[in-house]
This record gives structure tokens, C-alpha cells and sequence, in this order.
């Protein structure tokens, strides 16, 4: 079965991810120092558009974790030609 975290913090997206990985055994506990990731992100228009910050700070902290290599699969990004996240070198 999978595991669910829910997290509420007034520190910032990124400790907040780093909170809900903790609270389901960690990011060691999913993926290995060179490790290739596949992440798909919900990109599919504004209402259900998974939020940009997280997906970004789950990916910088997946290379930071020793990750070999970070993809993230979208057909588009929330209808906005400057997501960062599109344009992020993972």
C-alpha cells in the first residue's frame, strides 16, 4: 500500500517537503545515490495544476540527495509560458 504524509507549516514549500519525506521514511528510503527519477508532476491547467515551488523543491532536493538524473514528464505547465520549473535544468 502506498504511504500519504500531510504536513501543514508556516516555513516555507520546501521544508514542508522535507517534513512529509520525513514523515514517510525519507527520500533515502525511495531512491539510491545515482539513481535516475521519474517525476510527473499534475500539469494539467490552473485549478489542478500541482504547485510549482513543490515540484521544483522536490526536485532540487532528489539532486541534492545524489540523484544521477531528474525527469519531469508535463504536456504543458498551468497555461504559463515562464514557468520556471519548464525551464529548470534538472
Amino acid at each position: 500500500m502506498g504511504k500519504v504524509s500531510i504536513v501543514r507549516t508556516s516555513e516555507g514549500i520546501r521544508q514542508a517537503v522535507s517534513n512529509f519525506l520525513d514523515l514517510i521514511g525519507g527520500l533515502d528510503s525511495f531512491i539510491s545515490r545515482r539513481d535516475r527519477v521519474l517525476v510527473k508532476p499534475n500539469l494539467n491547467g490552473v485549478e489542478g495544476c500541482t504547485n510549482l515551488e513543490l515540484t521544483e523543491s522536490l526536485i532540487r532536493m532528489l539532486l541534492d540527495s545524489g540523484a544521477r538524473r531528474v525527469t519531469r514528464r508535463a504536456t504543458r505547465c498551468c497555461k504559463r509560458s515562464d514557468c520556471a520549473l519548464m525551464r529548470a535544468r534538472a
